[in-house]
């Protein structure tokens, strides 16, 4: 082959490619998530908050984990509070993780005056953090201006393979609602887990968690409240989500690791002078209302939800302040 036939064939093949990767990151836009962080749900949710166009309306921000995202129900929470909320959790996050996802989130959803940090034993088994990397990528994508644009989208070009993955696989394992994997949001951004009995797994509902806390995690809770309440001067308030009890008494090192964590949470809410619901006690033994050990079904968000706003308003009512 010549020089010239070989110059035409690579720039053939490597328009193609190329061609194919931005057809598919422009389609991306508008039909699933793009890979910045290779966690499905944490891209989703990137990808639903990018796309709301008021962002300085909402008032109130749910933060946490699975727990936060599926447990407390947006839509009950903007009617007893009367102010928009918007939900920023996702699964698996800790609140290391949660800490560097707000400060870009924050930035962009700058009329944000209340929290709701939604916490429980499972988000203390890990301190992980995530790459700082992606959240400037995730600051590109944000920003929506044509060079963040073109530089968001020229970096993802090498994660072809993600995007791939969540092309033939988004709709088919992330939008059923009768799926654990839902990620269907509602309009605050909470995913309540509409999972039909026959649905429901044996395994999640009844096998206790094994993993070990890390108790050096706790500190990452302190720092996330710090940020909030010292550094961008919000009102933070935190939920304690139910485990189901017959769960926890399955195992001792589950037990003993569920009263330590919330005895944890609610020393470190007192050292902040912030008001805490531990939902434990009131809801611990409501099989009904769960779907598996952890994470409860609509009517026990909706309730959970009620609970915790009636509790806090008790509280301030007792303290004086309303």
């Amino acid at each position: 082959m010549n020089g010239k036939k070989f110059f035409w064939t690579f720039f053939l093949g490597a328009s193609i490619i190329i061609g194919t990767k931005v057809s598919l990151m422009i389609h991306m836009r508008t039909s699933f998530p793009p890979p910045i962080y290779h966690r499905i749900s944490t891209d989703a949710k990137t990808w639903f908050l990018s796309s709301i166009k008021e962002k300085d309306s909402f008032k109130h921000a749910i933060l946490g984990s699975s727990l936060g995202l599926n447990n407390l129900d947006g839509n009950t929470l903007e009617e007893k509070l009367n102010e928009k909320v918007i939900n920023f959790s996702s699964w698996g996050l800790t609140p290391k993780q949660t800490h560097q996802l707000s400060s870009v989130y924050l930035k962009y959803f700058d009329s944000i005056e209340n929290i709701t940090i939604v916490v429980q034993t499972l988000d203390f088994f890990t301190d992980d953090s995530l790459d700082d990397d992606d959240l400037t990528l995730m600051d590109h994508y944000f920003k929506h201006s044509f060079s963040s644009q073109v530089n968001f989208y020229w970096k993802l070009l090498p994660r072809f393979r993600t995007q791939f993955k969540y092309w033939l696989n988004y709709n088919k394992n992330h939008m059923n609602p009768s799926r654990y994997q839902f990620l269907g949001f509602d309009n605050t951004g909470s995913v309540p887990l509409h999972i039909p009995q026959g649905n429901i797994s044996n395994h999640r509902f009844n096998t206790p968690h094994q993993n070990l806390l890390k108790k050096d995690s706790f500190l990452t809770l302190r720092n996330l409240i710090s940020f909030l309440k010292d550094e961008k001067a919000l009102n933070v308030n935190i939920l304690i989500s139910p485990y189901r009890n017959k769960v926890i008494e399955k195992s001792e090192t589950l037990s003993a690791q569920n009263e330590f964590s919330r005895k944890e949470i609610l020393e470190i809410s007192h050292e902040f002078g912030i008001d805490v619901y531990d939902s434990q006690q009131d809801f611990g033994d409501k099989d009904h209302l769960f779907v598996d050990r952890s994470h409860l079904n609509p009517s026990g968000s909706k309730l959970l939800t009620i609970a915790y706003v009636d509790k806090l308003y008790s509280q301030r009512e007792d303290a004086g302040e309303l």
